[in-house]
Protein backbone atom coordinates (compact mmCIF):
# COMPACT_ATOMS: atom_id res chain seq x y z
CA UNK A 1 0.00 0.00 0.00
CA UNK A 2 2.98 2.59 1.21
CA UNK A 3 5.98 1.07 -1.45
CA UNK A 4 4.96 3.17 -4.67
CA UNK A 5 4.83 6.82 -3.44
CA UNK A 6 8.40 5.45 -2.15
CA UNK A 7 9.69 4.08 -4.92
CA UNK A 8 9.12 7.14 -6.68
CA UNK A 9 12.84 8.25 -7.55
CA UNK A 10 14.27 4.27 -7.89
CA UNK A 11 13.53 4.04 -11.70
CA UNK A 12 15.54 7.18 -12.79
CA UNK A 13 18.56 5.98 -14.84
CA UNK A 14 21.79 5.92 -13.04
CA UNK A 15 25.69 5.38 -14.04
CA UNK A 16 26.15 2.84 -11.63
CA UNK A 17 24.10 -0.70 -12.11
CA UNK A 18 23.67 -1.27 -8.48
CA UNK A 19 21.64 0.69 -5.64
CA UNK A 20 20.08 0.61 -2.25
CA UNK A 21 18.19 2.44 -0.53
CA UNK A 22 16.46 3.04 2.71
CA UNK A 23 13.32 4.87 3.33
CA UNK A 24 10.55 6.17 5.92
CA UNK A 25 7.21 7.07 5.02
CA UNK A 26 4.40 8.39 6.91
CA UNK A 27 0.69 8.33 6.38
CA UNK A 28 -2.91 9.75 7.98
CA UNK A 29 -5.43 7.90 6.71
CA UNK A 30 -9.07 9.32 7.77
CA UNK A 31 -10.56 6.29 6.95
CA UNK A 32 -8.39 3.40 6.71
CA UNK A 33 -10.89 0.62 5.84
CA UNK A 34 -13.10 2.64 3.27
CA UNK A 35 -15.96 2.09 5.65
CA UNK A 36 -18.82 4.11 5.54
CA UNK A 37 -18.67 7.31 6.91
CA UNK A 38 -20.76 6.72 10.37
CA UNK A 39 -17.93 3.60 10.74
CA UNK A 40 -15.02 5.43 9.44
CA UNK A 41 -11.58 4.68 11.86
CA UNK A 42 -8.63 6.88 11.26
CA UNK A 43 -5.14 6.10 11.79
CA UNK A 44 -1.47 7.29 11.35
CA UNK A 45 0.97 4.23 9.45
CA UNK A 46 4.58 4.16 9.43
CA UNK A 47 6.56 2.42 6.53
CA UNK A 48 9.95 1.67 6.82
CA UNK A 49 11.65 0.02 3.85
CA UNK A 50 14.63 -1.11 1.76
CA UNK A 51 14.97 -1.21 -2.11
CA UNK A 52 17.53 -2.87 -4.43
CA UNK A 53 18.04 -2.60 -7.90
CA UNK A 54 20.50 -3.68 -10.27
CA UNK A 55 20.12 -2.62 -13.84
CA UNK A 56 23.52 -4.74 -15.92
CA UNK A 57 24.28 -4.59 -19.59
CA UNK A 58 25.38 -8.22 -20.60
CA UNK A 59 26.91 -8.27 -23.97
CA UNK A 60 24.10 -7.18 -26.36
CA UNK A 61 21.62 -8.12 -23.59
CA UNK A 62 20.17 -6.40 -20.50
CA UNK A 63 19.94 -7.70 -17.23
CA UNK A 64 17.58 -5.50 -14.62
CA UNK A 65 16.22 -6.46 -11.25
CA UNK A 66 14.13 -4.33 -8.08
CA UNK A 67 13.21 -5.45 -5.00
CA UNK A 68 11.48 -3.66 -1.79
CA UNK A 69 10.72 -4.15 1.55
CA UNK A 70 8.70 -2.13 3.76
CA UNK A 71 7.51 -2.82 7.44
CA UNK A 72 4.40 -1.35 7.81
CA UNK A 73 2.80 -0.37 11.24
CA UNK A 74 -0.30 1.14 12.19
CA UNK A 75 -0.84 2.83 15.55
CA UNK A 76 -4.09 2.06 16.85
CA UNK A 77 -5.06 -0.55 14.23
CA UNK A 78 -2.08 -2.80 15.30
CA UNK A 79 -3.98 -5.94 14.11
CA UNK A 80 -3.18 -4.90 10.50
CA UNK A 81 0.61 -4.40 11.16
CA UNK A 82 2.31 -6.28 7.80
CA UNK A 83 5.23 -6.98 6.02
CA UNK A 84 5.28 -6.08 2.38
CA UNK A 85 7.48 -7.04 -0.62
CA UNK A 86 7.75 -6.78 -4.26
CA UNK A 87 10.38 -8.25 -6.77
CA UNK A 88 10.76 -7.81 -10.10
CA UNK A 89 13.53 -9.48 -12.67
CA UNK A 90 14.36 -9.26 -16.63
CA UNK A 91 15.91 -10.21 -19.48
CA UNK A 92 16.00 -8.08 -22.33
CA UNK A 93 17.73 -9.84 -25.34
CA UNK A 94 19.19 -10.03 -28.78
CA UNK A 95 20.06 -12.66 -31.06
CA UNK A 96 21.32 -13.55 -34.42
CA UNK A 97 19.90 -11.67 -37.20
CA UNK A 98 16.62 -9.81 -36.06
CA UNK A 99 15.33 -11.43 -33.20
CA UNK A 100 15.01 -9.74 -29.76
CA UNK A 101 12.89 -9.90 -26.63
CA UNK A 102 12.05 -9.97 -22.69
CA UNK A 103 11.75 -13.00 -20.21
CA UNK A 104 10.98 -11.60 -16.51
CA UNK A 105 8.88 -12.63 -13.43
CA UNK A 106 7.65 -10.43 -10.21
CA UNK A 107 6.40 -11.46 -7.11
CA UNK A 108 4.71 -9.23 -4.59
CA UNK A 109 3.03 -9.84 -1.27
CA UNK A 110 0.81 -6.98 0.54
CA UNK A 111 -1.95 -6.39 2.92
CA UNK A 112 -5.77 -6.51 1.33
CA UNK A 113 -7.50 -4.33 2.83
CA UNK A 114 -10.30 -2.89 1.07
CA UNK A 115 -13.44 -4.92 0.35
CA UNK A 116 -15.42 -1.94 -1.02
CA UNK A 117 -18.24 -3.14 -1.91
CA UNK A 118 -19.80 -4.69 1.66
CA UNK A 119 -20.40 -2.70 4.54
CA UNK A 120 -19.57 -5.61 6.76
CA UNK A 121 -15.92 -3.92 8.69
CA UNK A 122 -12.73 -5.83 7.74
CA UNK A 123 -11.57 -7.55 11.36
CA UNK A 124 -8.83 -9.98 10.20
CA UNK A 125 -5.78 -9.34 8.30
CA UNK A 126 -5.58 -10.36 4.62
CA UNK A 127 -2.24 -10.51 2.52
CA UNK A 128 -2.79 -10.90 -1.20
CA UNK A 129 0.23 -12.50 -2.69
CA UNK A 130 0.89 -12.37 -6.58
CA UNK A 131 3.20 -14.16 -8.79
CA UNK A 132 3.74 -13.48 -12.50
CA UNK A 133 6.36 -15.19 -15.35
CA UNK A 134 6.55 -13.57 -18.89
CA UNK A 135 8.18 -14.09 -22.60
CA UNK A 136 8.04 -11.97 -25.51
CA UNK A 137 9.84 -11.92 -28.62
CA UNK A 138 10.28 -10.04 -31.79
CA UNK A 139 11.69 -10.27 -35.35
CA UNK A 140 11.89 -7.76 -37.79
CA UNK A 141 13.66 -4.02 -37.28
CA UNK A 142 15.02 -3.35 -40.55
CA UNK A 143 11.42 -3.30 -42.49
CA UNK A 144 8.27 -1.67 -41.47
CA UNK A 145 6.61 -4.70 -40.16
CA UNK A 146 7.33 -6.31 -36.88
CA UNK A 147 6.28 -10.05 -35.80
CA UNK A 148 5.63 -10.75 -32.20
CA UNK A 149 4.43 -13.17 -30.10
CA UNK A 150 4.38 -13.75 -26.09
CA UNK A 151 3.18 -15.49 -23.15
CA UNK A 152 2.37 -14.82 -19.61
CA UNK A 153 1.22 -16.53 -16.78
CA UNK A 154 -0.26 -14.71 -13.56
CA UNK A 155 -1.76 -16.14 -10.51
CA UNK A 156 -3.64 -14.33 -7.26
CA UNK A 157 -3.78 -15.93 -3.55
CA UNK A 158 -5.51 -14.36 -0.47
CA UNK A 159 -4.52 -15.64 2.93
CA UNK A 160 -7.82 -15.72 4.95
CA UNK A 161 -11.00 -18.00 3.92
CA UNK A 162 -12.87 -14.89 3.70
CA UNK A 163 -11.30 -13.72 0.20
CA UNK A 164 -10.21 -17.09 -1.15
CA UNK A 165 -13.03 -17.00 -3.27
CA UNK A 166 -10.84 -14.29 -5.62
CA UNK A 167 -8.03 -16.33 -5.99
CA UNK A 168 -7.22 -16.45 -9.62
CA UNK A 169 -5.09 -18.45 -12.17
CA UNK A 170 -4.87 -16.97 -15.53
CA UNK A 171 -2.56 -17.71 -18.20
CA UNK A 172 -2.78 -16.05 -22.01
CA UNK A 173 -0.75 -16.07 -24.97
CA UNK A 174 -0.82 -13.78 -28.19
CA UNK A 175 0.91 -12.82 -31.46
CA UNK A 176 0.67 -10.03 -33.53
CA UNK A 177 2.35 -7.87 -36.12
CA UNK A 178 2.99 -4.06 -36.43
CA UNK A 179 3.49 -1.92 -39.17
CA UNK A 180 5.48 1.43 -38.98
CA UNK A 181 5.68 3.41 -42.37
CA UNK A 182 7.25 6.10 -40.14
CA UNK A 183 8.47 7.17 -36.35
CA UNK A 184 5.86 8.85 -35.84
CA UNK A 185 2.99 6.50 -36.52
CA UNK A 186 2.09 2.82 -36.00
CA UNK A 187 -0.58 0.51 -35.73
CA UNK A 188 -0.44 -3.23 -34.64
CA UNK A 189 -3.13 -5.57 -34.74
CA UNK A 190 -3.16 -8.78 -32.41
CA UNK A 191 -4.99 -12.35 -31.58
CA UNK A 192 -4.87 -13.60 -27.95
CA UNK A 193 -6.44 -16.55 -25.96
CA UNK A 194 -6.37 -16.95 -22.35
CA UNK A 195 -7.96 -19.25 -20.23
CA UNK A 196 -8.33 -19.18 -16.36
CA UNK A 197 -9.81 -19.91 -13.68
CA UNK A 198 -11.09 -19.17 -9.65
CA UNK A 199 -10.52 -22.81 -8.17
CA UNK A 200 -12.33 -21.26 -4.82
CA UNK A 201 -15.31 -20.22 -6.28
CA UNK A 202 -18.32 -22.44 -5.52
CA UNK A 203 -17.51 -25.67 -7.42
CA UNK A 204 -14.47 -23.81 -9.42
CA UNK A 205 -15.17 -21.08 -12.37
CA UNK A 206 -13.29 -21.97 -15.74
CA UNK A 207 -13.12 -19.40 -18.33
CA UNK A 208 -11.44 -18.93 -22.14
CA UNK A 209 -11.29 -15.41 -23.68
CA UNK A 210 -10.16 -14.93 -26.98
CA UNK A 211 -9.41 -11.70 -28.02
CA UNK A 212 -8.74 -9.46 -31.41
CA UNK A 213 -7.29 -6.04 -30.31
CA UNK A 214 -5.67 -3.17 -32.53
CA UNK A 215 -2.97 -0.74 -30.95
CA UNK A 216 -2.10 2.99 -32.82
CA UNK A 217 0.36 5.17 -31.32
CA UNK A 218 0.50 8.72 -33.47
CA UNK A 219 2.88 11.47 -32.74
CA UNK A 220 1.13 14.77 -34.36
CA UNK A 221 3.67 17.31 -33.55
CA UNK A 222 6.61 17.45 -31.27
CA UNK A 223 5.34 18.06 -27.58
CA UNK A 224 2.15 15.57 -27.81
CA UNK A 225 1.73 11.77 -28.58
CA UNK A 226 -1.52 9.75 -28.85
CA UNK A 227 -2.12 6.25 -27.60
CA UNK A 228 -5.45 4.31 -28.06
CA UNK A 229 -6.78 0.70 -28.51
CA UNK A 230 -9.69 -0.94 -29.29
CA UNK A 231 -10.78 -4.94 -28.55
CA UNK A 232 -13.60 -7.56 -28.99
CA UNK A 233 -13.17 -10.33 -26.91
CA UNK A 234 -15.27 -13.28 -26.52
CA UNK A 235 -15.72 -14.99 -22.88
CA UNK A 236 -16.91 -18.41 -21.93
CA UNK A 237 -17.35 -18.99 -18.03
CA UNK A 238 -17.90 -23.20 -17.34
CA UNK A 239 -20.07 -21.82 -14.11
CA UNK A 240 -21.46 -18.21 -14.42
CA UNK A 241 -23.01 -18.99 -18.28
CA UNK A 242 -24.68 -15.63 -17.97
CA UNK A 243 -21.09 -14.38 -18.16
CA UNK A 244 -20.40 -15.79 -21.68
CA UNK A 245 -20.47 -13.18 -24.29
CA UNK A 246 -19.10 -10.72 -26.90
CA UNK A 247 -17.24 -7.40 -24.86
CA UNK A 248 -15.83 -4.39 -26.02
CA UNK A 249 -13.37 -2.30 -24.38
CA UNK A 250 -10.75 0.56 -25.53
CA UNK A 251 -9.07 3.18 -24.32
CA UNK A 252 -7.17 6.79 -25.75
CA UNK A 253 -4.49 8.26 -24.35
CA UNK A 254 -3.60 12.17 -24.90
CA UNK A 255 -0.22 13.24 -23.40
CA UNK A 256 1.11 17.29 -24.18
CA UNK A 257 4.20 18.76 -22.92
CA UNK A 258 4.35 22.24 -24.27
CA UNK A 259 7.51 23.16 -22.03
CA UNK A 260 10.42 21.73 -20.96
CA UNK A 261 8.79 21.85 -17.44
CA UNK A 262 5.22 21.42 -18.05
CA UNK A 263 3.47 18.38 -19.14
CA UNK A 264 -0.30 17.03 -19.19
CA UNK A 265 -2.26 13.90 -19.84
CA UNK A 266 -5.50 12.67 -20.43
CA UNK A 267 -6.72 9.05 -19.95
CA UNK A 268 -10.13 7.78 -20.93
CA UNK A 269 -10.26 3.66 -20.71
CA UNK A 270 -13.31 1.46 -21.19
CA UNK A 271 -13.12 -2.01 -19.42
CA UNK A 272 -15.28 -4.84 -20.13
CA UNK A 273 -12.82 -7.79 -18.93
CA UNK A 274 -16.15 -10.03 -16.91
CA UNK A 275 -13.24 -12.19 -15.52
CA UNK A 276 -11.69 -9.63 -13.57
CA UNK A 277 -13.29 -8.48 -9.81
CA UNK A 278 -12.71 -5.00 -8.94
CA UNK A 279 -12.25 -4.25 -5.23
CA UNK A 280 -15.56 -5.53 -4.69
CA UNK A 281 -16.83 -8.90 -2.31
CA UNK A 282 -17.13 -11.89 -3.11
CA UNK A 283 -20.43 -10.41 -4.22
CA UNK A 284 -19.74 -8.41 -6.45
CA UNK A 285 -17.94 -8.34 -10.15
CA UNK A 286 -17.61 -5.01 -12.34
CA UNK A 287 -19.79 -5.80 -15.71
CA UNK A 288 -18.48 -2.34 -16.83
CA UNK A 289 -15.95 0.31 -15.31
CA UNK A 290 -15.09 3.56 -17.51
CA UNK A 291 -11.78 5.52 -15.99
CA UNK A 292 -11.26 9.16 -16.61
CA UNK A 293 -8.10 10.73 -15.63
CA UNK A 294 -6.20 14.09 -15.95
CA UNK A 295 -2.44 14.19 -14.70
CA UNK A 296 -0.65 17.41 -14.82
CA UNK A 297 3.35 17.59 -13.96
CA UNK A 298 5.31 20.99 -13.14
CA UNK A 299 9.45 20.50 -12.74
CA UNK A 300 9.20 24.09 -11.08
CA UNK A 301 12.80 23.85 -10.42
CA UNK A 302 15.84 21.59 -11.43
CA UNK A 303 14.95 20.06 -7.77
CA UNK A 304 11.31 20.40 -7.18
CA UNK A 305 8.50 18.26 -9.28
CA UNK A 306 5.01 18.95 -8.30
CA UNK A 307 1.89 16.96 -9.64
CA UNK A 308 -1.93 16.96 -9.91
CA UNK A 309 -4.54 14.24 -11.03
CA UNK A 310 -8.20 14.11 -10.83
CA UNK A 311 -9.52 10.62 -11.21
CA UNK A 312 -13.25 9.65 -11.69
CA UNK A 313 -13.87 5.57 -11.87
CA UNK A 314 -17.47 4.62 -12.98
CA UNK A 315 -18.71 1.11 -12.17
CA UNK A 316 -21.73 -1.22 -13.32
CA UNK A 317 -21.85 -4.17 -10.97
CA UNK A 318 -23.68 -7.08 -10.36
CA UNK A 319 -23.32 -10.46 -7.80
CA UNK A 320 -24.07 -12.91 -10.76
CA UNK A 321 -20.58 -14.20 -9.95
CA UNK A 322 -21.53 -16.08 -7.33
CA UNK A 323 -25.07 -15.71 -6.56
CA UNK A 324 -26.95 -18.01 -8.68
CA UNK A 325 -30.37 -17.23 -8.36
CA UNK A 326 -31.48 -13.60 -9.08
CA UNK A 327 -28.63 -11.30 -10.05
CA UNK A 328 -28.64 -7.66 -7.97
CA UNK A 329 -27.32 -4.82 -9.97
CA UNK A 330 -25.70 -1.46 -9.40
CA UNK A 331 -23.45 1.41 -10.07
CA UNK A 332 -21.25 3.93 -8.17
CA UNK A 333 -18.29 6.56 -8.86
CA UNK A 334 -15.31 7.08 -6.92
CA UNK A 335 -13.86 10.41 -7.48
CA UNK A 336 -9.61 10.76 -6.62
CA UNK A 337 -8.18 14.41 -6.35
CA UNK A 338 -4.18 14.39 -4.98
CA UNK A 339 -1.51 16.67 -5.18
CA UNK A 340 2.15 15.60 -4.47
CA UNK A 341 5.05 17.25 -4.26
CA UNK A 342 9.03 15.92 -4.55
CA UNK A 343 12.12 17.70 -3.93
CA UNK A 344 15.43 16.24 -4.72
CA UNK A 345 18.41 17.94 -3.16
CA UNK A 346 21.08 15.87 -4.46
CA UNK A 347 21.20 12.39 -6.33
CA UNK A 348 21.01 10.18 -3.74
CA UNK A 349 18.17 11.95 -1.70
CA UNK A 350 14.53 12.62 -2.17
CA UNK A 351 11.62 13.66 -0.29
CA UNK A 352 8.07 14.09 -0.48
CA UNK A 353 4.56 14.29 0.14
CA UNK A 354 0.79 13.81 -1.16
CA UNK A 355 -2.30 14.74 -0.44
CA UNK A 356 -5.77 12.60 -1.41
CA UNK A 357 -9.05 13.24 -1.27
CA UNK A 358 -11.30 10.00 -2.23
CA UNK A 359 -15.14 10.20 -2.80
CA UNK A 360 -17.45 7.48 -3.70
CA UNK A 361 -21.27 8.26 -4.75
CA UNK A 362 -23.80 5.53 -5.40
CA UNK A 363 -25.78 5.52 -8.64
CA UNK A 364 -28.90 3.30 -7.05
CA UNK A 365 -28.42 1.78 -3.58
CA UNK A 366 -27.86 -1.06 -3.29
CA UNK A 367 -25.90 -2.21 0.53
CA UNK A 368 -24.76 -5.57 -0.62
CA UNK A 369 -23.20 -4.40 -3.63
CA UNK A 370 -21.86 -0.98 -2.79
CA UNK A 371 -22.07 2.06 -0.72
CA UNK A 372 -20.96 5.63 -0.51
CA UNK A 373 -17.46 6.39 1.51
CA UNK A 374 -15.36 9.43 2.09
CA UNK A 375 -11.53 9.45 2.81
CA UNK A 376 -8.81 11.94 3.38
CA UNK A 377 -5.07 10.81 3.05
CA UNK A 378 -1.72 12.83 3.74
CA UNK A 379 1.77 11.31 3.43
CA UNK A 380 4.92 12.60 3.44
CA UNK A 381 8.20 10.10 2.84
CA UNK A 382 12.19 10.54 2.62
CA UNK A 383 14.58 8.31 0.88
CA UNK A 384 18.58 8.03 0.65
CA UNK A 385 20.05 6.07 -2.28
CA UNK A 386 23.87 4.40 -2.24
CA UNK A 387 24.63 3.91 -5.90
Amino acid sequence: MLAPLALAGAARAETSPYGVAVSQQFVRDSNVLRAIDAAAQSDTISASGLRLMLDQPLGRHRLHASASYDMNRYSNLDYLNNNSYQADVGLDWTAAGLWRGEVGASASNQLFLYDLSTVTPVSEKTEERTDRVFARARVGVVTAFTFDAGFENYRRTYSTERFQSRDLNWRRADMGVRWQPQPDFNVRGAVSYSEGEYPQLSTGDEFTRNELRTDVFWRPSGASTVDASASVSRERHSLQTSRSATYWSGSVKWAWQPTGKLGVSTRVVRDSDAGASDQGSVLADAKLRTTFEVTGNWLATSKVNVQVQARRVQRQIDSTFLVLTTAQQASDATHTLSVAASYQPMRSVELGCRLQREQRSVGNANALLTYAFNANVASCYGQLWWR
